[in-house]
């Protein structure tokens, strides 16, 4: 797995992620990842703000949506034994109302409750 990280705007930090099989001939290819319908994807091979989540054994990210970080997203994803990267969760507050709220205690998304 290789990380690859750029700036796409002001509030957010863009992160590619690559897999690559050990002994493979294939080649290197971009994770996608997926997200609950119906939210706003720049790209599907994005993740924002992203960090290892040692705690959680995890890759965690959020976005803030404006610069008063008062509304964005905030999802986990956790390796598969494949290899690949699943959304175990999905949280976002998009009223932007001018008061912040730590992006881990967005509403959640999903899993729906």
């Amino acid at each position: 797995m290789l990380e690859f990280s750029c700036t796409v705007g002001l509030h957010n930090l863009a992160n590619l992620y690559i897999r690559r099989i050990k002994g493979s001939k294939q080649p290197a290819r971009l994770i996608a990842l997926r997200r609950p319908k119906g939210q706003p994807v720049t790209s599907k091979y994005i993740l924002f703000n992203s960090f290892w989540d040692l705690n959680r054994g995890a890759l965690t990210s959020f976005t803030v949506d404006r610069g008063l970080s008062d509304c964005g997203s905030f999802e986990v994803h956790r390796f598969t034994s494949d290899g690949y990267l699943e959304l175990i969760e999905y949280r976002a507050k998009r009223n932007c109302d001018g008061k912040f709220r730590e992006p881990t205690d967005y509403p959640l998304i999903y899993p729906a409750m």
